[in-house]
């Protein structure tokens, strides 16, 4: 694959936050709400932030405007990954091995047996998990809970994203390409990246943004071409758009938020975040950020 830009960040953030001519306002903790140990993804629905909670098997709404708790659902322990769609929120677990169907009004619950371990859930017609340990791609009926395919796509297929009308599939572990599949014929190439473990691509206005084994790069969905990749310290671990337009990077081993300017692909500056900060997404004009080796999650408001 052809690299148009390599941007290598080496000094701290704070030093590349001086160099930019306009860098945005410096973002504030606004809030820190007590959900339970392990919260670990995050979803925005149906006026709530949703959160699976891995200790006590939760799935917890936060209202994002007055930043409390406003809901619990017990889905069962090892809930991980949530998506939205179909009246119901959808949750993995990943032991047993499970996809879990949380009606939107009644909380009521459904449960499809995988019998492999799924990574990450996303909505087209159809829902979608990864299966990490086995290279695959499932596909299940939202209305039946029937296995409907499943894609030996190989690799460790990690995080999902659906953009531009494909699928795009993360890898794990040594995978150096993501994974662009037509979720009406099945098809699928892989796009290579030339870095370890793209494990979580995002969307973002027109490029692909994805966290790799040392940093983040990001992609022309239209190309398949990296348009820049940016080494960072840590262990980078989701990605997501600020209501300022920097694209933030939560880093869930030392524990915070890296912001960067999609204009010029450079480092603004760095935010504290809480314990094994992981999921990141932005509700009501705030970007809420879940720390999995903790127990909250964190609301940050513009500067």
């Amino acid at each position: 694959m052809r690299l148009r830009t390599l941007v290598a960040i080496a000094l701290p953030a704070t030093v590349c936050a001086a160099a930019l001519a306009s860098a945005p306002p410096r973002p504030r903790l606004a809030a820190t709400v007590r959900v339970g140990q392990g919260p670990c993804d995050a979803t925005v629905a149906y006026g709530g932030v949703w959160i699976p909670v891995d200790g006590p098997g939760a799935l917890v709404r936060i209202d994002p405007r007055r930043g409390r708790v406003t809901r619990t659902v017990r889905v069962g322990r090892t809930a991980c990954s949530v998506a939205a769609g179909f009246e119901a929120l959808w949750v993995t677990r990943y032991r047993p091995s499970q996809l879990v169907r949380v009606d939107r009004r009644t909380g009521a619950l459904q449960r499809l047996e995988l019998g492999k371990v799924p990574f990450d859930v996303v909505l087209t017609n159809s829902v979608w998990t990864t299966w990490f340990d086995d290279g695959g791609l499932t596909r299940v009926d939202p209305s039946t809970l029937r296995l409907l395919k499943r894609l030996a796509i190989g690799g460790s297929p990690a995080g999902l994203a659906l953009c531009w009308g494909r699928l795009w599939v993360g890898g794990g572990r040594r995978d150096t390409w993501l994974t662009s599949v037509d979720p009406v014929t099945n098809r699928f190439e892989r796009v290579d990246v030339g870095v370890e473990a793209p494990s979580w691509p995002t969307c973002v206005g027109d490029a692909l943004w994805s966290p790799t084994a040392h940093g983040v790069v990001r992609i022309d969905p239209r190309s398949r071409t990296v348009v820049a990749s940016i080494a960072l310290a840590g262990t980078p671990a989701r990605v997501a758009a600020a209501p300022d337009g920097t694209i933030w990077i939560t880093d869930k081993e030392q524990n915070r938020i890296v912001r960067v300017d999609p204009a010029t692909n450079t480092v603004v500056d760095e935010l504290a975040a809480g314990p094994g900060a992981f999921a990141v997404v932005r509700a009501a004009g705030s970007m809420w950020v879940t720390s999995y080796a903790g127990n909250d999650v964190r609301r940050y408001t513009p500067g």
